[in-house]
C-alpha cells in the first residue's frame, strides 16, 4: 500500500508595529502539494493580509 505524499508546509510570520512601536506577530502554517505550489501559496497569503507589515519571515519548510 502506497502512502500519500506529504504536503510541503512552511511557517509564515508577519510582523507589524503600531504607532507606539509595539510589535505584533501573526503566524500561519501554509501548505502546498509541492515546493512550487507552496511558494505560490505563501505569495498568495502575503497578498491577503494587511499590507502595513514591516517584515515577514518564512521558515520550517518541510
Amino acid at each position: 500500500m502506497k502512502d500519500k505524499p506529504k504536503q510541503k508546509t512552511a511557517r509564515v510570520r508577519i510582523y507589524y508595529r503600531d504607532h507606539n512601536c509595539n510589535s505584533t506577530v501573526i503566524e500561519k502554517i501554509v501548505s502546498g502539494k509541492n515546493k512550487k505550489l507552496l511558494e505560490t501559496a505563501i505569495k498568495q497569503y502575503l497578498l491577503t493580509v494587511n499590507q502595513d507589515y514591516y517584515s515577514y519571515m518564512v521558515d520550517q519548510h518541510t
